[in-house]
Formats: C-alpha cells, structure tokens, sequence
C-alpha cells in the first residue's frame, strides 16, 4: 500500500464567509470539500460561544500554497477566521488532484 502526503487545509469562520472560502477553494483545484457547524469562544475572551463554519479541504501542496496566498491577499482572515495546515497522507490521490 502506497500512501500520497498531502496537505488538509482547516478553516474555521463566520458564516458569511462560506461562500467566499468555497469559491476560492474549487477556483483553485479542490476537488471537494467539507463543511460542518463549529462554535466555541473567540480568541479566549469570555463571551457566548459564537457560531462558526469549519471547512475543510485536501490538496496538494502546491494547491495549498495557492489558497494560503490568496486568502491572505483578498483579506479574508481580518474577520472571525482560523485556519490551520496539516500534512496527511491519502490512499488514493487520485480523489483530491484534477
């Protein structure tokens, strides 16, 4: 069994910005991704939880590299925004590289 290292591209935001991240997501070579409801404080001040967006992608590094500038470039993270990489390792990468 051969394993393909790629890069898991987590993001958690408003929810206002899911549309945005989505968009930039497939414009740039996702080929899915997953989107689940994310709450807790922010940036641990004590207040309510606030609800959040939590997406997720897998890509290649190149992939990731181009996401990560463009997000940084366009702004997106001046709102309520984290995002995180993670190297992980596929089966089959054929799923995640168009």
């Amino acid at each position: 069994m051969h394993l393909h290292p790629m890069i898991l591209v987590t993001i958690v935001c408003q929810e206002g910005l899911v549309p945005a991240v989505t968009e930039l997501l497939q414009r740039r070579g996702a080929t899915g991704y997953t989107v689940a409801p994310a709450s807790g404080l922010s940036f641990g001040r004590e207040q309510e939880p606030v609800p959040r967006q939590r997406v997720e992608v897998i890509v290649s590094h190149e992939e990731a590299d181009a996401i990560l500038e463009e997000i940084n470039q366009r702004d997106l993270h001046s709102g309520s925004f984290i995002l995180w990489t993670t190297e992980v390792k596929v089966l089959r990468r054929s799923r995640f590289v168009r």
